[in-house]
């Protein structure tokens, strides 16, 4: 584009849509088939017995209350003070 020329609204439409198609298909290209890198993004997360034992290693949602309780219980409770409530005249 020369400086100081404008397109026409369809021709920008125009170019985006083109634009948006390359970049679809090579993203499309990158993300499916058995070498994308969403396949290898999950081969590389646990499974089976290795899932189990990254979950046991992880805090339970038990003991993250308890971490929470343990952390906090010698602060007071703070509620924030809510206005009345009042009745739609």
């Amino acid at each position: 584009m020369i400086a100081g020329q404008h397109w026409s609204a369809a021709t920008r439409s125009e170019r985006i849509e083109a634009e948006r198609s390359v970049r679809l298909a090579e993203y499309r290209e990158k993300a499916t088939g058995a070498d994308s890198a969403w396949t290898r993004w999950r081969e590389g997360l646990p499974d089976g017995a290795a899932l189990r034992a990254a979950s046991r290693a992880g805090c339970c949602d038990d003991c993250h209350s308890t971490h929470v309780f343990e952390k906090f219980q010698a602060v007071p409770l703070k509620r924030a003070s809510m206005p009345a409530a009042t009745a739609p005249a």
